[in-house]
């Protein structure tokens, strides 16, 4: 019995032996060595490699393989090793610390960014207490809240992209009237209320970046008429220096009538990047004035509501109708679909609110332009719009007479037409954010 029990012990430890340790053998050239390392077949090590290792160097570049008993050249945080065959699936996360502006300003996608992990760790993204970025690896306990700032993932390199999602993106720059290649980026510093900003002596000393910059030169308190602030993606791009159109006439015939089916002319003298004041139009004795608002004669006097003068920021923005009387308290159902929800089915359980300007025309529309419904005022559209709503035969867009006419149901199959210049102008015309349905 005693020889029997030898025999198989004997067996056991051939069978051991024989059963040689496997690793994945791999480098990141290959993209499933990070993506899914466990879709690449294991290769059996050498009698003399001992354990599977996983490491990234200083350009970022991931190596899996066997490591050999003598082989001295793997210790963290660069490198981990493990004894089981198979066992080298070690986590790769994107790392780099506050210090490096790009790991705030970028989305950290650049290989020189990868980072080997221990097994068990998960990828983390956090702002620090300067509101900068932090990316690297961890146990996930300091991001258990999963709040804007900080997240813990799972997957490789999941912690990269811009983050916060949401921060403001400015164009950064000196002496840029010009952008050039230059592109809007997210500002170095998060903060919430964040603002781009322009300003310039000249149109060679043309400033663009971030309210938060330590070294702006616009600020959320300044009073610097040179300043000009923003708060959308790349919105302070302006030259110092822009050609813009406005519709231009005067008489007390045809000038009054709405001008949306006229061609645009553009003005003579172009518009610095810092004025708001850009069309106008003005009824003073029974004649209407249309025109560009720098070169607007000084004998109408001053632009005001007790001289019936208006003035609008747009391309071709004073086409609207004169001589009506203005109602002041009129409302439609102004709302995206982007924004909320109800805004496409559910319009008739949505208060209308009053419109950005006063109307005169008392109308309301209802449209669908990128797949996104949008509803409001039509004195508060672009002349591109008006012309494409009050258009018969197009029917991306309908238009109603009447407060709170827009309630129109609209369902996913309705028309849409990819119009984002519109979209972009009707963010402010929308810009109420719709919390509830009433």
């Amino acid at each position: 019995m005693a020889r029997n029990w030898c025999v198989l012990a004997i067996a056991l430890i051939a069978l051991g032996s024989s059963q040689a340790l496997e690793c994945y053998v791999c480098d990141s050239d290959n993209a499933k060595c990070i993506t899914n390392v466990a879709s690449i077949d294991k290769e059996t090590c050498t009698e003399d490699e001992i354990s599977c290792y996983t490491k990234s160097d200083i350009t970022g570049k991931v190596t899996r393989g066997c490591l050999a008993k003598d082989d001295n050249n793997c210790s963290s945080p660069d490198c981990f090793q493990c004894s089981d065959s198979g066992c080298n699936t070690h986590p790769i996360c994107k790392k780099c610390e506050a210090s490096d502006p790009d790991c705030s300003q970028t989305d950290a996608k650049a290989d020189e960014y990868n980072q080997v992990c221990e097994l068990g760790n998960m990828c983390v993204k956090q702002l620090n207490d300067a509101k900068r970025v932090v990316r690297g690896c961890g146990d996930g306990k300091s991001c258990e809240s999963n709040t804007e700032a900080c997240i813990a993932c799972v997957g490789p390199n999941c912690n990269e992209g811009i983050y916060p999602e949401s921060r403001l993106q400015c164009y950064q720059c000196e002496n840029c009237n010009f952008l050039n290649n230059n592109s809007s980026m997210p500002c170095l510093v998060y903060d919430d209320a964040e603002k781009c900003y322009a300003r310039a002596e000249s149109a060679d000393t043309m400033q663009r970046g971030c309210f938060s910059d330590p070294a702006a030169k616009c600020s959320a308190s300044t009073t610097d008429p040179k300043c000009l602030s923003c708060n959308e993606n790349g919105c302070n791009k302006l030259k110092y220096e822009r050609n813009v159109d406005c519709f231009q006439c005067s008489d007390a015939d045809s000038c009054a009538g709405s001008q949306a089916e006229n061609i645009v002319p553009p003005c003579s003298k172009p518009v610095g990047y810092a004025e708001t004041d850009v069309c106008y139009t003005q009824v003073k004795d029974g004649i209407t004035y249309r025109g560009c608002f720098n070169e607007r004669d000084s004998q109408l006097g001053e632009c005001s509501e007790a001289t019936s003068c208006t003035t609008c920021i747009s391309k071709a923005c004073n086409w609207e109708e004169t001589g009506k009387v203005q109602d002041s308290n009129f409302t439609c159902i102004r709302c995206r679909s982007d924004n909320f929800a109800g805004c496409r089915d559910a319009a008739d359980k949505i208060g209308g609110e009053k419109c950005t300007k006063e109307c005169t025309d008392n109308k309301c529309f209802t449209g669908t332009w990128d797949g996104i419904v949008v509803r409001g005022c039509l004195c508060d559209a672009t002349h591109q719009m008006v012309h494409q709503c009050t258009d018969s035969s197009d029917d991306t867009c309908d238009v109603c007479e009447g407060p709170n006419c827009n309630t129109k149901a609209i369902n996913n199959a309705s028309a849409s037409k990819p119009i984002a210049l519109m979209l972009s102008v009707l963010a402010a015309i929308c810009a109420v954010p719709r919390l509830s349905l009433k």
